[in-house]
């Protein structure tokens, strides 16, 4: 399937615009690749916005019309978000060293 292909015929649900967006090589999150990939292997959803109710999958738990409860949010302690904090901020600071560097 090509973007073309998919942007004309693929039907309107959550994970075409994913599925879209990595075809134009940008980058997804990790939710939103789940969500595109569950679109590809459901076919677009061309049977409807349904449950795939493939249980052994691994991306099972993020499946967007899954019956039953949603996959929880994992709660981060305030040391977990610090420590992520300050290595995004480590990287922005070595990226911008090395833009500098580059011109």
């Amino acid at each position: 399937m090509t973007y073309k292909e998919l942007e004309r015929n693929g039907k309107s649900a959550k994970g075409k615009m994913y599925l879209l967006k990595y075809f134009n090589k940008d980058k997804l999150t990790f939710r939103e690749a789940c969500i595109a990939k569950c679109y590809e292997c459901m076919g677009m959803y061309i049977d409807g916005k349904v449950d795939c109710g493939i249980k052994d999958c691994p991306l099972y738990p993020f499946m967007p019309f899954r019956k039953g409860t949603k996959q929880a949010m994992r709660k981060m302690s305030d040391k977990q978000k610090k420590k992520i904090s300050l290595n995004l901020h480590k990287k922005t600071d070595s990226n911008t060293v090395a833009s500098h560097n580059n011109a």
